[in-house]
């Protein structure tokens, strides 16, 4: 014989009663601030979690009760506004970054979910709510868009600041060189050998600086907005740099080998021009003697990103000074063996850090240099190597 079942058996409960059986169960489990409020927006059900964020002892201090109870008003006020729009609309709120501000503690920062409860015929009945306490993570992004914020201004008043050098120091710096060389012609004939070696001092030094403020002015003005990106075939950029050093290369018996299908990037196009002239340059520039520049251009890809590599049989670079040669006027030759004022592979690590890329230096002395361009890949590239 089946003995009879206890009053207290689950099995006699209705499925309505288990439901709240388990969502109570739920709610005693839960250490995040979920709730149900009626058509009145007072609290019907309550998570541990948010009874310990109200800071009280138990659910029932929060039962019955409305936010105007435990917040300011001016927080109170928005919350409920937002449950009668749900109750009335039947749309759930989409999480929400909120500012609870409480009449005798500090204030802090919740994101909030709040939907239509509804019963078993479907009618409405209140809200059903879940909040996360973000305070920590606001408030450090409150301070990172601060901190973004002085570095935009900051960069604004820099290249602002460089404009006006360039535009106001190379005025005296021509006026320098102009009337140092009027002296030249009309005291050439009482001038010394010595007097006329200082002159040209004064008019070499006078070209260095304004070379020097043109290249800080390119340098501050190297910025890429994500309105200016636009795909880039690096094949075609390096096609008209090779043109546009046409005759130094002639001059050098340079030679090039290129590879075919170099990636597509999103950049740019002058300042990826840039980064390929620079290096060219560079790799003509800092030759062997007597011996003829090989540069090759290669490709390979790694995954999200297209690694170029520029190499060259020049002279190389000792691993000591190779991190040195990336900064501002960097020089590792004097000017007497090399032309230069120190700016182009600065400019060039600027440049690929502002595409979203780096650049680095493999080299020994005399066995040349292989600088490799990072790039990230695009839908573009993407297609023609799958």
């Amino acid at each position: 014989m089946i003995p009879e079942a206890s009053p207290k058996s689950p099995f006699q409960m209705s499925t309505k009663q288990i439901d709240s059986l388990v969502v109570d169960a739920m709610l005693n489990q839960q250490t995040d601030n979920v709730f149900f409020k009626d058509r009145e927006s007072r609290f019907v059900r309550v998570s541990r979690g948010l009874v310990q964020h109200f800071g009280v002892q138990s659910a029932e201090e929060l039962l019955g009760k409305t936010d105007f109870d435990f917040f300011a008003d001016e927080h109170a006020r928005e919350a409920y506004e937002d449950e009668q729009h749900v109750i009335a609309t039947g749309q759930p709120m989409p999480p929400k970054i909120e500012r609870e501000v409480w009449p005798n503690r500090a204030d802090n920062w919740v994101s909030t979910t709040k939907l239509p409860w509804r019963d078993e015929s479907g009618e409405i009945v209140g809200i059903f709510g879940i909040s996360r306490d973000i305070t920590r993570e606001h408030l450090l992004k409150l301070e990172l868009e601060r901190k973004t914020e002085l570095l935009e201004n900051s960069n604004r008043e820099l290249e602002q600041f460089a404009f006006i050098a360039s535009h106001d120091l190379q005025e005296p710096i021509r006026m320098i060189a102009g009337f140092v060389q009027l002296i030249e012609r009309r005291y050439n004939d009482v001038l010394d050998e010595r007097g006329r070696e200082y002159i040209r001092f004064v008019v070499e030094g006078s070209s260095r600086m304004q070379a020097l403020i043109n290249g800080l002015l390119q340098y501050s003005r190297v910025k890429t907005k994500t309105s200016d990106l636009e795909p880039i075939d690096c094949s075609l950029v390096l096609a008209d740099v090779v043109r546009n050093l046409q005759v130094l290369i002639k001059e050098t018996d340079a030679q090039m080998d290129i590879e075919n299908d170099l990636p597509v990037v999103l950049g740019v196009r002058s300042q990826i021009s840039q980064v390929f002239q620079n290096l060219l340059n560079n790799a003509i520039k800092f030759r062997r003697k007597d011996v003829p520049p090989l540069i090759t251009v290669s490709v390979k890809h790694e995954g999200d990103h297209s690694i170029v590599c520029v190499a060259d049989n020049g002279i190389g670079i000792a691993p000591k000074y190779q991190n040195r040669i990336f900064g501002m006027f960097q020089r590792l030759h004097t000017r007497e063996q090399y032309a230069g004022n120190g700016i182009g592979l600065a400019m060039t690590k600027r440049i690929m850090i502002h595409h979203g890329g780096n650049i680095s230096l493999e080299s020994e002395v005399d066995e040349g240099a292989r600088f490799y361009l990072k790039f990230p890949r695009t839908e573009a590239n993407d297609e023609s190597y799958t």
